[in-house]
Order: structure tokens, then C-alpha cells, then sequence
């Protein structure tokens, strides 16, 4: 007899689907909320659980249930259509989503075939037989090792996916040493310092006077991986002309080497690793499309460092021994404000940076018997500084919750119990003890208003990345008349898998200093008109119509000077004072939007404005925004914008 848990506010369908669990022969329990269902969810089998619930977002608290010791199966219902919602809930494990209202055998079928699922289970993990060196204590590393495990049984190509540093070589030996070609070559390809005019004799060999400098018979890569394994790293880095000629070497296993007359054959398995969006490159047509689909038979997608918090101290006490032994140094204690720091940075370098990291703070402590924070790199710490200066509070240790520990690199909030009869987290800001409410769980962070000060201060960060108008920054001691003085915007997101957070930090907003005019700025004594749009601005987005947090406005040649907010890096008309900025109309007077599609929405604005203001040149759409190149590839991918 199984456990099902049913996770939902909506009382009359949490009452069917328990019905037809019992009237299976099942136990059923029902929960209202998050916190009430965690308490219950320990035995479960299977859960249906609700995108959205009165104390938090349930596709947020999936990792957490699905980390849990019975690995339930998380059967996601919705209201209304969320295709992100619907994606990473996909991503973290769920069996289904299915959208509201459901006939009964929406509901019983997915159940139907999740016990049947489960019943037939292995009573080992796949990965439990692994053998490996990758550390990782997080759901997202287990999956990972399960897909591994999964890779190694046969002779399927494998794609190993994910950012710089995140270690894809290790997980590619990991498929080839506990697979039957373990005691045969591992061949590894740089596809990125292929040189193109040598890239077939390396990859294919050649004969005897094939070319100029020929002057003996050579073997290439793909005949020293027979019987092994061929490691392509970096694969999108591939020439074209390359890969067309690779893509009947990997269908027949055949191939002439330069200046041959015959083929010769090779038995290897492909095993191919990039960085880059496959899928966003064969659209462009820079990617083949018929080589992407033969070698993403198994795909193994690394998540980065910033998404599973839970291992930044599992690696830190991984290699900090070998780096002790390594200097032969004498191990030394470990400061809990070291690991606090580690945790809350959120390591655009992945595993790499961290490794460098720990060897930089080892030299820098000496003789030091114990290990503090100050003695991490300043880069690292500036940034954090940084950070908690414009949320206004120190950096946070970590966020409690389903969750588990915040990697959110300047959420500068500390989480307090939610008020009763609400849905709401409070939060206080250390530094000037304002205090407000945010959802439980999700991206959203809501605006903080002072105790004590008259009149209502201008909405801070919204969901979803959005921020203030350009007519709501002022600079420092500044106010619109009649106004208080504007909080300062909160973190949009907290825990280690928060949605967007990584694109909505306030790390990948331009610095102030750093924040370049897009025209000199407006002598004094100028007098220009406040309209910020420039000329006609018939292309340009109004003020007040959008939240385009970090991206100047636009302008032309003959419209206003702007010139950079020393609060925010955003640009403002010059000559223009806040007293004399465009006043908007009240956000939402024609009623509240849903929240998921008022968030697509700016995003999608904002991506349309980024990629128009950058000419549809994707490296200065990644200058203007601060997103590395990979992140804005999969933004623009998620919201249908095109990149150029």
C-alpha cells in the first residue's frame, strides 16, 4: 500500500484525488500548505503538489521533497498556463504537470503509472555503483551521478552540458572508467584550439607528402580512441566544414585519413562536452542540427555552483587537505565566517574558481592555525561588499527553509516567521531596520517601507527582475516632492535554485563607477526637455511602461544627454532634475496582472529593448547587461526573443 500526499489549498480537488488514491487500495493524506505537507511527505510515494500554495511557491519546494529519503514522485498541478513554471518543474524531477481542471483519469493515470513506476525501482540507486571523484552532496549532483550510471551501461553517445568550470571532463571519465572501454584509451579533443587548417589531419591523420611538412605517415585522434573513448570537449566550437565531415565519421565509424586512398575503421564511443546552447546555435545555423541530434542520445546537464549550494562546503572539505599537503602546510581550523562567505558568493567560475579560491586563502593565512574570511581574495569580497551596500544589509550565512542554505551572492535579508493569517515572510533590513513582507517562496521580493515616514516611498525591485522606472531614481539626499527618500531594492530571489536569480542579481547590474554615458554628459547651464526617450522616440519604450532594470534609456543623436545614476548605474535625463522627472500613472489601475505573466513580460521587454539597444550583437547585449553569453542565450531561447 502506497503513501499519496496531496500538497494543495483547493480543498474540493484535494478531497478527489485522495478519494481515488483510497478507492485504490492507497493511503492518502492531505495538506494545505507547504509546511503542514513537508511534515507529512517523510513516507510518501507519490505527491500531488500545487504550483502555487498559500505559504509559498511549490515548484520552489521541490528540491527539498525530492531530496527527502523516499525520493517521492512529485506530481505538479496548476492553474492557468506557466510554461517557465511547467519547465523547471521538469528540471527538478517532476513526474507530470498537469493544468487544472482535471477530469478523474487526468488524475488517475499519472498516479497509475508513477506507483507502477516506483514498484518496480531497483533497491539500489545506479549511481550507488559508480565509481568516481566527483564530490557532491546535493539532489542535483545525485541526479546527475544517476545519469552517469546510466551513460556508462552501453555504448550511447553522451552530451555532457553545463558552464565553464563545473568540471565536464570529470564526468565524461566517469562515464568512460565505469564503462566496458574503462581499460582502453580516453581521448581527449580541445575542439576550441583545433587550428582549421590542420583540424582533419589532427583529428583524421595523414599520409606521407599529404601536404607540406608531411614527412611520415601519422595516426590521428580518432584512431588512437579505437576501442576507448573520444572526448570532444567543447564541441560548439567545432568548424562547420568539421563537423559536416564528422557527422559520417560518427554514423559509419569510418573515415580517410589526409591524403589517404582507403578508409579505415575506429571503434570509439563519442562523449562530447560544451558550454555553449546547442539548440540556439543550430537555429543560427553556426551548429549542424543532424550532429547535435546523433550525439545527445544521453544527456548529462551539470547545474552550476550556484544552484547547489548545499556542495560549496562538501568541496571546500574535499580539497583543502590535498592544498595543505599539496604547500605541506599543517592543516588549519576553519572560521565559521569562511564558510558563511563561501556560501553566500555565488561563483560565476564554478568549481574551478573555488578551487583557486581555497589555494589563494591558504597562501594568504600564513602560519595562521586558522582559517577566516579575510583571507579570501578582495575581488571576492568587494563583490560581496558590494552587494549587501545596495540591499542595505550585511550578507546573510543562509536562508532556511525546503530549500536548504542561500548562495544568493547579496541577499541582504534574513528571513522572520510569517504573520498569521498571511502568506508573507517578513524582512528586516540590518542596516536601516525597515522592515516588509515577501512570498514565502519565489522570485519576487516586495518594496520596503520605513517605520515612521510620511508618505508612501516608490515600489522597490518587483518580481521577476523588474525595477523602478528611470522616474523613480534619485540621487543620494534626493526625493520627488511630497515622497520619502526610496528603500533600496531588495534581492529577487533567495534559496540556492531560486528562479532568475542569477539573471536579477544585483551582481550582473553595471557598477556606478563604471556605468558609461551613452552621450557626454550636458554641460551646465544646459536646458533641455526631460523626455529621456530622445527625438520622436516612437521605438523607444515610455517611462513609467516598463521596470528596465541596469539598461540606460535610450537615445538618439539629436534627443537628450543622460547620463549615469550614482545610485544604480541607470541612466537619467541630464539637465532634468527628480522633482522635474515624467510622473506615472498608479502601477496597476486597470487591475492586478497574474503574477507569472506580468513577469514574462518584462522580461520579455526587457530582452526586446537589450537586443535592440545592442544592434542584435549579442556581445554588446552582454556588455549592456552584465549576463555572460550562455545566460543571455538561454533567456532569449526561454522568451522567444530572437538575438538578432
Amino acid at each position: 500500500m502506497a503513501h499519496v500526499l496531496i500538497i494543495d489549498a483547493d480543498a474540493a480537488f484535494a478531497q478527489l484525488v485522495a478519494g481515488i488514491a483510497e478507492g485504490l487500495g492507497h493511503r492518502a493524506s492531505r495538506a494545505a500548505g507547504l509546511v503542514e505537507g513537508r511534515l507529512l511527505a517523510d513516507d510518501a510515494d507519490v505527491i500531488f503538489l500545487a504550483a502555487t500554495l498559500p505559504d509559498g511557491n511549490g515548484v520552489g519546494a521541490m528540491p527539498g521533497l525530492r531530496a527527502l529519503p523516499g525520493q517521492p514522485e512529485i506530481i505538479v498541478t496548476a492553474e492557468g498556463g506557466d510554461p517557465d513554471g511547467a519547465e523547471r518543474a521538469i528540471r527538478h524531477g517532476a513526474w507530470e504537470w498537469l493544468r487544472k481542471p482535471l477530469p478523474a483519469d487526468r488524475v488517475v493515470l499519472p498516479l497509475l503509472r508513477a506507483l507502477d513506476y516506483r514498484a518496480r525501482l531497483p533497491a539500489q540507486r545506479p549511481s550507488s555503483r559508480l565509481k568516481h571523484s566527483i564530490v557532491g552532496v546535493s539532489t542535483a549532483i545525485r541526479r546527475c551521478l544517476d545519469v552517469v550510471a546510466e551513460a556508462a551501461g552501453s555504448d550511447a553517445t553522451a552530451l555532457v552540458t553545463g558552464e565553464t568550470g563545473v568540471g565536464k571532463e570529470l564526468f565524461a571519465r566517469a562515464i568512460h572508467d565505469n564503462s566496458p572501454r574503462a581499460a582502453a584509451p580516453f581521448v581527449a579533443v580541445d575542439c576550441a584550439s583545433l587550428p582549421r587548417s590542420l583540424a582533419g589531419s589532427i583529428l583524421f591523420g595523414h599520409r606521407k607528402g599529404a601536404f607540406t611538412g608531411a614527412d611520415s605517415n601519422r595516426d590521428g585522434l580518432v584512431l588512437q580512441a579505437d576501442g576507448g573513448t573520444l572526448f570532444l570537449d567543447e564541441v560548439g566550437e567545432l568548424p562547420l566544414s568539421m563537423q559536416k565531415m564528422f557527422l559520417r565519421v560518427l554514423q559509419e565509424h569510418r573515415f580517410r585519413p589526409v591524403g589517404g586512398r582507403t578508409e579505415i575503421t575506429s571503434d570509439f564511443r563519442l562523449i562530447a562536452a560544451t558550454n555553449r546552447d546547442l539548440e540556439d546555435m543550430a537555429e543560427r545555423n553556426t551548429f549542424r542540427s543532424d550532429l547535435l541530434y546523433r550525439m545527445r542520445t544521453v544527456v548529462v546537464s551539470i547545474p552550476p555552483l550556484r544552484e547547489r549550494c548545499e556542495d560549496v562546503t562538501a568541496l571546500a572539505g574535499h580539497y583543502l587537505p590535498r592544498i595543505w599537503a599539496r604547500f605541506a602546510l599543517p592543516e588549519k581550523d576553519i572560521s565559521p565566517d569562511f564558510h558563511e562567505t563561501l556560501l553566500a558568493y555565488h561563483w560565476p567560475g564554478n568549481v574551478r574558481e573555488l578551487i583557486h579560491t581555497l589555494e589563494r586563502a591558504v597562501l594568504a593565512s600564513q602560519d595562521a592555525p586558522k582559517l577566516f574570511a579575510r583571507h579570501l581574495p578582495d575581488y571576492l569580497r568587494i563583490c560581496l561588499a558590494r552587494a549587501a551596500a545596495r540591499n542595505g544589509a550585511a550578507t546573510p550565512a543562509g536562508y532556511g527553509g525546503l530549500g536548504g542554505p542561500s548562495c544568493l551572492y547579496g541577499a541582504g535579508e534574513r528571513a522572520a516567521p510569517a504573520p498569521q493569517g498571511g502568506n508573507a515572510t517578513e524582512v528586516t533590513d540590518g542596516a536601516d531596520g525597515t522592515r516588509g513582507h515577501r512570498p514565502a517562496n519565489g522570485p519576487a521580493a516586495a518594496a520596503r517601507t520605513a517605520n515612521g515616514q510620511a508618505g508612501g516611498a516608490p515600489p522597490a525591485m518587483q518580481a521577476g527582475g523588474t525595477a523602478p522606472s528611470v522616474s523613480q531614481i534619485v540621487a543620494p539626499g534626493q526625493a520627488h516632492p511630497g515622497q520619502a527618500r526610496p528603500a533600496p531594492p531588495v534581492s529577487p530571489g533567495w534559496g540556492p535554485r531560486a528562479p532568475y536569480a542569477i539573471y536579477t542579481s544585483p551582481h550582473y547590474a553595471p557598477s556606478p563607477e563604471r556605468a558609461a554615458p551613452l552621450q557626454p554628459p550636458v554641460p551646465p547651464g544646459s536646458t533641455q526637455q526631460g523626455n529621456a526617450s530622445g527625438g520622436n522616440g516612437d521605438d523607444a519604450i515610455p517611462f513609467g511602461q516598463t521596470g528596465l532594470a541596469g539598461l540606460p534609456p535610450h537615445a538618439t543623436g539629436d534627443g537628450d544627454g543622460l547620463q549615469a545614476s550614482p545610485v544604480t548605474g541607470m541612466c537619467t535625463a541630464s539637465g532634468a532634475s527628480s522633482a522635474e522627472a515624467p510622473r506615472t500613472a498608479a502601477p496597476f489601475a486597470d487591475g492586478l496582472p497574474r503574477f507569472f505573466d506580468f513577469r514574462d513580460a518584462q522580461f520579455t521587454t526587457y530582452l526586446h529593448e537589450l537586443m535592440r539597444r545592442a544592434g542584435g550583437d549579442i556581445r554588446a547585449a552582454c556588455t549592456l547587461s552584465g549576463l555572460s553569453r550562455s545566460h543571455l542565450y538561454d533567456l532569449l531561447r526561454k522568451h522567444g526573443v530572437p538575438p538578432r
